[in-house]
This record gives C-alpha cells, structure tokens and sequence, in this order.
C-alpha cells in the first residue's frame, strides 16, 4: 500500500507502507489516512504536503499507532 502519491506539476512517487494489508486492513488504513488527514492538514493542503510538511517517518508512526487520530 502506498500513500500520498499526487500526479501533476508537483507529482510526487508515493510512500510505500511497509507490509501486505488484508482488505480489511486497508480499509482500516484508509479511515486512520482520513482522520489523520482532517486533524493534521491545514486548509487548501493536499495529502502529499502534509506528508512532505510533518515527514514520512511521522506519518507512518500515526497510521501505525493503537490511537487513532482525533475525528
């Protein structure tokens, strides 16, 4: 699974998530990439900079956290 991928004038390769996910975990990747996104990114941000802005390494510390992100 990789996250943060964006096509266009800033394309940027998107960050491989380091395991195989079920299809329930993806889904439950994609609802924690969700919340993550609404208490993390600023308004008019795009996934991809907010990666680039709180860090790769940080991102994925969040997705892989026991608590999720704050709704």
């Amino acid at each position: 699974m990789y996250i943060g991928g964006r096509w266009g004038k800033q394309a940027r390769h998107g960050s491989l998530l380091s395991r195989i996910f079920t299809k329930e975990e993806v889904l439950d990747m994609l609802e924690k990439a969700i919340l993550l996104f609404k208490s993390k990114g600023q308004p008019g941000e795009r996934f991809a900079s907010m990666i680039d802005r709180i860090g790769v390494a940080e991102t994925k510390k969040l997705l892989f956290s026991d608590d999720p992100p704050k709704k």
